[in-house]
């Protein structure tokens, strides 16, 4: 599993693993972790590599793949 911090004030940490394209993310103020399924390298890349990762999650990822908490 591949495991990022972002400078983001959204998004505290973000980790990715390739085999089972399952991507999680903890939350910056709630300190909550969801995990997303079904992910394709390039979302965790861009989530990443976003100048903002709170839009790029807004924009990219919620509400696109299947969540659980």
């Amino acid at each position: 599993m591949i495991s990022r911090y972002l400078d983001s004030n959204c998004i505290e940490r973000v980790a990715y693993d390739p085999a089972t394209r399952e991507m999680i993310i903890e939350f910056a103020r709630s300190s909550k972790e969801y995990s997303f399924r079904d992910v394709p390298p390039w979302t965790f890349e861009g989530l990443c590599s976003a100048s903002s990762a709170g839009e790029y999650y807004h924009e990219y990822i919620r509400g696109n793949f299947q969540q659980d908490r």
